[in-house]
């Protein structure tokens, strides 16, 4: 009882309705119909203003360029409404454009919406999300393994969660039809981060995801 109550850390809203109330409740009418016991903060929507404001929030993402090249794969390569922008020797031009600093306005035409949101900025939808990217860890997946280390050590010294983590398992999201071997995708990457133009176009546009997640363009990459 007395973990519950120290864990609802966040103030009551004297506005919420009374059944809404009610449904958070463990126990109702204890002693008397005012006394309730509420939920750990982070489990009661209905009774804090910002629910979970104290957990630890994780991002599980990748190498701004692994990220691009899979959407495209996934969403693009091979797909007939796509038009001639669905043959992989365009890539290095559909990277350019994306990530502006090269404009084709036949390709602008190709875009939807889903296109857009996929291929913002980690950053950027981290802050769509109303929270700061100074509060998010970011685990990379290219060095997963040495991040959830990180991860469990925070989770150990500052939240008292010392039991270990399960295993992440690793998930292809383009499908078996378009799969692409380990080694052929490195070396895609690779060659195309070896392009000026691409790459310059990486580090200008997702200068703030290559920040958060320890790289820089001057530093060691996936790709190196």
């Amino acid at each position: 009882l007395n973990s519950l109550v120290h864990r609802a850390r966040c103030s009551r809203i004297p506005s919420v309705r009374k059944e809404a109330q009610q449904g958070s409740v463990i126990f109702s009418n204890l002693r008397e119909d005012s006394v309730d016991i509420v939920l750990p903060a982070a489990d009661c929507p209905t009774c804090c203003k910002r629910p979970g404001s104290w957990r630890l929030k994780v991002a599980v993402t990748r190498h701004p360029l692994s990220r691009l090249v899979s959407f495209f794969q996934m969403s693009w390569a091979g797909n007939p409404q796509r038009g001639n922008w669905s043959d992989v020797r365009r890539l290095p031009e559909w990277l350019l454009h994306v990530s502006g600093l090269r404009r084709n306005a036949d390709l602008s035409a190709c875009f939807l919406s889903e296109d857009y949101y996929h291929t913002l900025s980690v950053s950027e939808l981290i802050i769509e999300s109303g929270i700061s990217p100074s509060e998010v860890l970011v685990l990379r997946f290219e060095y997963l393994e040495q991040d959830m280390r990180l991860l469990q050590g925070k989770l150990c010294s500052e939240y008292g969660y010392c039991d270990e983590l399960p295993k992440v398992p690793r998930l292809r999201l383009e499908g078996r039809k378009r799969k692409t071997r380990g080694s052929s995708r490195r070396s895609l990457l690779k060659r195309l981060w070896r392009m000026s133009q691409v790459r310059r176009g990486i580090e200008l546009r997702y200068k703030d995801d290559l920040a958060l997640m320890g790289f820089d363009s001057d530093g060691v990459t996936p790709f190196d």
